[in-house]
């Protein structure tokens, strides 16, 4: 099988990225660093997924200070998608492709989502790659807003109603609203995508971040226990819309009840005693049936 061997460097209009070999010494901050884990393919289908902050203004890599550590990352993922469904032959896992995440402002952000969004355009017709961005709470709309007008980026997703699960025809209701109930759709939904292996991930910052999460049992989200989660947040954007998953209760598989012998205790000589045992049996027999028709 043959290799591709990525160009030295990608341009979208004035813009470009260089490959470039980083010591130990910068991988051990990777912030304001794109990554690219696969060339861009045109046969492939991908989606990325955006979580904007305040940032700092004119952040970059050369005038770091002790305390940006302390400052949330804007975050971006870019994730192939795969195909078929899990224990299929044709079934095929997602994967990370790209990556970037820095504490920079929403502005300067929507210059690196629209130079990956188009690198990454892939099928898309009008070469722009699905985008998904967190708009609200937070400075997600400005980020969009600059995409949307100062580089004619047009793919977004469009939110939907919770009740519904209709997408809305407002103009300015493109993006993702968090709220009480959307984020635990995310974080429920997303994790359980994950923990069923259904998307490989390459960015060692991105597994860390999401060792670091866990579950809040009140709020049914995650969050960082110590550092950050923003590119956690990226990526379960981009899952969400990657599969065009909705607000509607999931279904996977229909179950049918159906009606097993009848035993008739009374023209047994069964003890009572050994008769709750057989119904404690059949109950932790039906149980485990349940248990693997979900797993």
């Amino acid at each position: 099988m043959s290799v591709v061997t990525p160009p030295s460097e990608y341009r979208v209009g004035k813009h470009r990225i260089v490959h470039d070999k980083l010591d130990i010494t910068d991988l051990s901050d990777p912030r304001g660093i794109i990554f690219l884990y696969e060339p861009p393919n045109p046969r492939y289908k991908y989606v990325i997924g955006v979580d904007a902050t305040q940032g700092r203004t004119g952040w970059n890599r050369y005038n770091r200070t002790e305390d940006d550590s302390k400052i949330d990352n804007g975050a971006v993922c870019v994730l192939r998608l795969g195909r078929g469904e899990p224990g299929t032959p044709q079934f095929t896992s997602d994967a990370q492709v790209a990556e970037y995440a820095a504490p920079i402002d929403p502005y300067d952000l929507a210059k690196v989502v629209n130079f990956l969004g188009r690198l990454y355009s892939g099928r898309e017709e009008d070469g722009q790659c699905p985008c998904i961005i967190e708009v609200y709470p937070g400075p997600g709309g400005p980020c969009q807003v600059t995409l949307k007008e100062r580089y004619g980026y047009s793919n977004f997703y469009r939110w939907q109603y919770l009740d519904t699960g209709q997408q809305t025809e407002r103009r300015n209701d493109e993006g993702w609203y968090s709220n009480r109930q959307s984020v635990q759709h995310l974080w429920t939904r997303g994790l359980r995508y994950l923990q069923r292996r259904q998307v490989i991930l390459r960015s060692p910052y991105l597994v860390e971040e999401l060792a670091d999460c866990s579950m809040d049992l009140i709020k049914l989200r995650g969050q960082a226990s110590t550092g950050h989660d923003d590119r956690v947040t990226a990526l379960l954007l981009a899952i969400w819309y990657g599969h065009n998953w909705s607000f509607d209760y999931e279904s996977d598989t229909t179950t049918k009840a159906t009606a097993g012998p009848v035993v008739e205790w009374q023209a047994t000589d069964i003890s009572s005693d050994r008769m709750y045992d057989a119904w404690d049996t059949r109950w932790e027999e039906l149980v485990r049936e349940a248990e693997q028709d979900y797993a």
